[in-house]
């Protein structure tokens, strides 16, 4: 009878210690670099205009976050609906979730 309460005890600091995100926490499951989606690959190769257009029409906030090699400022906050573009030669090169 006396392992009950230890059980109990041994239950409540398992539980608490299970690792989930607070409420409204908008963090990001990745990389340091971002977080890839399925089908965000098909921004690659087009116009920036054109990238843009696209995410637009899939209901995704984006932005540029690299021109030729060179970084243009951005918040770090990361936002899972939120699309990253890297444009080299006036093309989306690569594309990172955040």
């Amino acid at each position: 009878m006396k392992t009950l309460p230890f059980l109990c005890a041994f239950a409540a600091l398992l539980f608490s210690c299970e690792s989930r995100p607070p409420p409204g926490d908008s963090s990001l499951p990745g990389t340091a670099q971002g977080y890839q989606s399925i089908g965000d690959s098909a921004f690659e190769g087009l116009s920036p205009q054109g990238a843009a257009k696209l995410a637009k029409k899939r209901g995704l906030l984006f932005r540029v976050i690299e021109v030729d090699g060179v970084s243009r400022p951005a918040t770090k906050d990361r936002r899972r609906n939120r699309v990253n573009f890297v444009v080299a030669k006036d093309r989306v090169i690569s594309t990172r979730r955040g």
